[in-house]
């Protein structure tokens, strides 16, 4: 097996182990587990806000050209959605790149920034 086939067999490893130890009993992703690291270190939502400007370049609030926006996305779905993009489950070049880009660390900071932004709501 030559060396990409073996990291993108670990990428797609690691992915899958991320999504059981996130996954609820029906098989969703709790908010709550959605912004721990796999550690279970809590997300940091200041290094989220950071990273999140990077999203909101396309991910605008009206959702223009045809990009959706990300005001008040649950963070269990951010982080599912973020895994099958990683994993290939879901199809958009720009977001598979960018899910494969982002470890967990960052993950778990951009929910718990997402978090933050649902508790404002509520």
């Amino acid at each position: 097996m030559g060396v990409l086939n073996t990291v993108a067999l670990a990428a797609l490893c690691a992915a899958l182990a991320i999504s059981q130890a996130l996954a609820g009993d029906g098989g969703e992703m709790s908010d709550m587990r959605a912004v721990l690291t796999v550690d279970g270190v809590p997300g940091d939502p200041e290094y989220g806000e950071y990273l999140v400007q990077e999203c909101t370049a396309c991910h605008v609030a009206d959702g223009a050209g045809g990009v959706p926006p990300i005001d008040g996305i649950a963070p269990g779905y951010f982080r599912l959605a973020m895994i099958e993009y990683a994993d290939g489950t879901r199809e958009n070049a720009v977001m598979v790149s960018v899910a494969r880009s982002l470890g967990d660390e960052e993950l778990a900071a951009l929910a718990a920034w997402f978090a933050t932004q649902q508790e404002k709501q509520d």
